[in-house]
């Protein structure tokens, strides 16, 4: 997600470097504190794959913390990021359509190139309606869309850099 705001800042080759590796070090950091307590005090994986809710986190929120209260806060706060997480990740994408657009790597061009008020709106238009069409496979087969997602996870998965070559300098 960084990598996208690359033609937006002064000094990109030294800024979204930074940034790169200020996430990925502070990211992990972060996640330790959430990785390490729950090595030590998660349950069986018997009692897991066992639980009577049909989901491991809310099973092993209220095994962890021994009251329903405290686990009902654990899980508002997962669900509160995982609410506004697609709010950044439409974002972006319509950003890196916008900037596609620019470098006329995209048919129509001119449509998805607009603005209204310093906004990609039309090109955010296009992500939220290819994000919908997507969403309606979940709905007729949940294996499709299971299916679907596991190519994108592959395709990252497969790509040697985050970043388009022709940001490299030369």
């Amino acid at each position: 997600m960084v990598t996208s705001m690359a033609e937006e800042c002064a000094q990109p080759e030294v800024r979204v470097s930074r940034s790169l590796v200020l996430c990925i070090s502070l990211g992990g950091r972060a996640s330790l504190f959430f990785v390490f307590p729950l090595c030590f005090i998660i349950p069986l994986i018997e009692d897991i794959i066992a639980t009577p809710y049909g989901q491991a986190l809310p099973y092993i929120s209220i095994q962890v913390v021994s009251s329903r209260a405290g686990a009902l806060v654990l899980m508002n706060m997962i669900f509160f990021v995982t609410f506004l997480y697609p709010i950044s990740i439409t974002a972006t994408t319509s950003h890196c359509t916008w900037a596609f657009s620019h470098d006329k790597a995209l048919p129509l061009l001119s449509i998805w190139t607009s603005t209204v008020a310093d906004s990609p709106v039309y090109a955010r238009s296009l992500v939220t309606f290819i994000e919908m069409l997507l969403g309606f496979f979940n709905i007729v087969s949940s294996a499709a869309f299971t299916a679907f997602a596991s190519v994108g996870v592959i395709a990252l998965s497969g790509t040697p850099f985050p970043f388009p070559y022709r940001c490299l300098p030369g």
